[in-house]
């Protein structure tokens, strides 16, 4: 099973291919800051699409799983991060390719465990340690951060695809009434 991640940034967008559990190939899809965002936006869409059709690399991908928005301090750049997974998530629509989105907390629990607290400045750590025979080639300590965590994101989308049940159950909300 060929899994895509994707750790969308405004900056650069991490893009890796996971093949039955492993680190294949991998991107850091940077953008000069001089372009605009709707530029950027379809730029790292119609890359992204290339690249699940074979046009960047040698394989199709079977799912692309995305990191979810996450909540930012910054308005401006939290709307601008939405708008780039919109216009990411209308082109795998388009071209009817499976998607999924994974919450960033959800992801690093189906990767190392449900009880672990890995936050970004440990992340490198926790993949050496833990996640060696799913790094492939991966130089964990040298590799662009974005791109580690599209694949671990790949890693989480593999796992999820064997057992669903990694996913987190949703929790009902009560009503007043206590419905």
């Amino acid at each position: 099973m060929k899994i895509l991640g994707l750790d969308l940034s405004l900056s650069g967008t991490g893009v890796a291919l996971v093949v039955d559990g492993v680190a294949g190939e991998r991107w850091l899809l940077k953008t000069s800051a001089d372009v605009t965002d709707m530029d950027r936006y379809e730029y790292v869409a119609r890359t992204v699409v290339g690249i699940i059709f074979g046009q960047d690399s040698n394989a199709v991908v079977d799912l692309v799983v995305c990191e979810g928005v996450y909540a930012s301090r910054n308005l401006l750049t939290f709307g601008r991060l939405t708008a780039l997974s919109a216009v990411v998530q209308y082109a795998l629509h388009r071209s009817q390719i499976p998607y999924s989105i994974l919450p960033p907390a959800a992801w690093r629990k189906i990767v190392f465990g449900p009880n672990s607290k890995v936050d970004k400045e440990r992340l490198r750590t926790y993949a050496a340690t833990r996640l060696k025979a799913h790094l492939g080639t991966i130089d964990v300590e040298r590799v662009d951060l974005n791109v580690l965590e599209a694949t671990l994101i790949g890693l989480a989308g593999w796992k999820v695809a064997l057992d669903p049940s990694l996913l987190p159950a949703r929790t009902r909300r009560k009503t007043k009434s206590g419905e």
